[in-house]
């Protein structure tokens, strides 16, 4: 196949068949944080608001970069540069998605529409909520929802979040007892870094959070690196034949991240689970992938794509950056971190390799 036909391919062709497990049944189913007003039974966590604490007791600087006091497994950086990264991200996965903040945006509707009969105000928990651009942005989206964005560290927002749109200081790892029975969609959006056990998170933690009939919404990247034919590039040295420095610097992050206890592996199990815990607890359940290539290989792909494969890039490029803090606390001289980040600058920019990051998407409704 030309370079040509394969980059062609790779865009019309990114999205691996979805698969869904439906049931035997048929589903009927700026910047400060403030208080959510969602009433909560069980105050066990480590909940707080940045009224309640001080902005700079939630942050310390670490290798030029700051991170998050409020646990110690997860250590991408929680500033500015980050967050503005992760508006980019966030602006890729919409891209991606046609436009959508979701990967089954009918399973949303039905649970989030402005209905006149509804007992209660739908409730939509954001978990890792990073910058807040998705909590934010269905909260524009659904003036009638209440939504809660979550995460370790505050936000830095560039304007303020609408009234329908609060935010809270919380490590899930310590649980979500608090709020049982709360949401109609639970997200989560690249948080494996953060936990410690994604099984238990999922089977026990947002399963229990869900309303019945709730939506569970499951993205993450993965960081294995893969070519444009989707085979995983793993040449971990130089002089190896299909070597990349943007693998090399995700798999060093992977081991470090593994190192501090994250389940970074969780977009390999999260249909298994789901297919473990079956149609007693799931009315249905699917999982989708799509691959995505990190700069535009050729000269003329259409605007979407080409705009899709440059937002790539440039989360790429941050995230690399934003890996300096783990990776010298994970034992690698400063020096030998930061020329790993100008290789990976040049390859990405200057030369023609081609390296593609596959998205995992999965969802599953809670059976009412």
């Amino acid at each position: 196949m030309d370079s040509q036909s394969q980059f062609q391919y790779l865009f019309e062709e990114y999205r691996s068949p979805p698969y869904e497990y439906p049931s035997s049944s048929e589903m009927d189913t700026t910047s400060d944080y403030i208080q959510s007003p969602i009433d909560h039974d069980d105050d066990t966590s480590s909940r707080s608001s940045v009224t309640d604490v001080d902005r700079n007791s939630l942050v310390r600087r670490v290798y030029g970069r700051q991170v998050q006091t409020t646990n110690d497994i997860y250590m991408l950086p929680a500033d500015i540069e980050e967050h503005s990264r992760l508006d980019i991200q966030h602006d890729l996965l919409k891209t991606l998605l046609d436009g959508s903040l979701f990967i089954r945006q009918d399973l949303v509707d039905r649970v989030l529409s402005d209905d006149p009969s509804r007992p209660e105000t739908p409730n939509v928990l954001d978990i890792g909520t990073g910058s807040g651009a998705w909590a934010v942005e269905v909260a524009h989206v659904y003036p009638n929802v209440q939504v809660t964005g979550l995460d370790l560290a505050p936000a830095n927002f560039s304007e303020q979040p609408p009234l329908n749109c609060t935010f809270e200081i919380d490590d899930v790892n310590l649980g979500l007892q608090h709020y049982a029975n709360t949401f109609d969609v639970v997200h989560c959006r690249d948080i494996s870094q953060g936990i410690t056990d994604y099984e238990a998170f999922v089977k026990e933690d947002v399963y229990n959070a869900l309303k019945p009939g709730g939506v569970f919404l499951f993205v993450e990247s993965d960081l294995q690196m893969y070519d444009d034919e989707w085979e995983a590039i793993t040449a971990q040295y130089e002089d190896e034949p299909g070597f990349s420095w943007m693998q090399k610097m995700t798999f060093e992050g992977y081991s470090a991240m593994k190192n501090r206890g994250s389940n970074i592996d969780a977009c390999h199990f999260i249909d298994r689970w789901f297919r473990q815990m079956g149609s007693s607890k799931w009315a249905s359940y699917g999982y989708e992938s799509m691959y995505v290539p990190i700069g535009p290989y050729e000269d003329n792909p259409d605007a979407t794509k080409r705009y899709i494969s440059e937002q790539a890039r440039e989360n790429a490029l941050a995230f690399s950056q934003s890996l300096k803090p783990l990776l010298v606390s994970h034992g690698y001289f400063e020096h030998v971190v930061d020329k790993w980040i100008r290789c990976v600058k040049d390859e990405l920019l200057n030369t023609n390799k081609r390296v593609c990051v596959k998205w995992h998407f999965a969802w599953a409704v809670k059976r009412s």
